[in-house]
């Protein structure tokens, strides 16, 4: 799997803190989500295995309320079943 690296000097200098941090907590809050859906599939994102318990059906985008601001969420949808974000 390949890991995104972000050039925080350069992200940092581009934008005022609060949106530097309302990204900060929207990309984080994503990856965990990544993180819990593939707990409960048995499976990352790209990963094929035939033990997989369940698989990812598309998004449905909301806005969450955070002290940064608001920020949008892509909450992932699965197959079988519901997910809903523990730290939500």
């Amino acid at each position: 799997m390949t890991e995104t690296m972000i050039d925080l000097p350069s992200v940092i200098a581009k934008s005022d803190d609060t949106d530097f941090l309302r990204n900060l907590i929207q990309d984080a809050a994503q990856r965990l989500m990544d993180i819990e859906v593939a707990a409960v599939c048995g499976a990352r994102h790209d990963e094929r295995r035939p033990d997989r318990a369940n698989q990812r059906n598309g998004y449905l985008p909301r806005q969450w309320d955070t002290r940064a601001g608001t920020t949008g969420l892509n909450i992932l949808k699965l197959r079988k079943g519901s997910y809903f974000p523990t730290f939500m």
